[in-house]
């Protein structure tokens, strides 16, 4: 499994679907071991952006402080900019964005049907696979079959989780 961290303290988004993590324990960049557990909405439920990516969290007080993902800007990309993507295994392939379509308010919800449809890169890209800018700011990861969560829906997610505790997985 490959995560990532959201914030400093211990949010993270796993990149694969988990139905447990009984055992499971994350390792940070530099190689300290840590306790994880599902993130809980408000109601106690676990919280996620889609079927796959799961938010995690960890109650371990020994935990190290972790180096959150920067999360790019929708309206930065353009047509042709480079990305890299990285898959489960960590192959880090370039890839080119090819396909930018109109982004709805970030507070508008979108059935998940619609996610990825606002951008799209050459080649075909497995499930979870990340894709970075040059700058190494996070554009998204790949569901399936070319829809990409971009990072303006894991930010725009994120928020409504740490402000009001809501589960908000289609947001866009």
């Amino acid at each position: 499994a490959m995560g990532i961290a959201l914030t400093a303290d211990g949010l993270m988004l796993s990149t694969i679907s988990l139905r447990s993590v009984i055992g499971l324990r994350a390792i940070s960049f530099e190689g300290w071991p840590f306790t994880i557990d599902f993130a809980k909405d408000k109601n106690g439920s676990k919280v996620g952006l889609a079927d796959s990516f799961t938010l995690l969290k960890t109650n371990d007080k020994d935990a190290p402080k972790l180096q959150p993902i920067e999360l790019a800007r929708f309206e930065s990309f353009s047509v042709g900019e480079r990305l890299f993507s990285m898959n489960i295994a960590g192959e880090i392939t370039a890839r080119y964005i090819i396909g930018l379509g109109a982004l709805a308010r970030p507070n508008d919800p979108a059935l998940s049907e619609e996610i990825g449809e606002v951008l799209r890169v050459d080649g075909v890209l497995a499930p979870g696979t990340l894709l970075f800018r040059e700058s190494g700011q996070l554009a998204g990861i790949e569901i399936q079959g070319g829809k990409i969560i971009i990072a303006e829906q894991i930010s725009a997610a994120l928020n409504n989780y740490l402000k009001d505790g809501v589960n908000t997985p289609t947001v866009l």
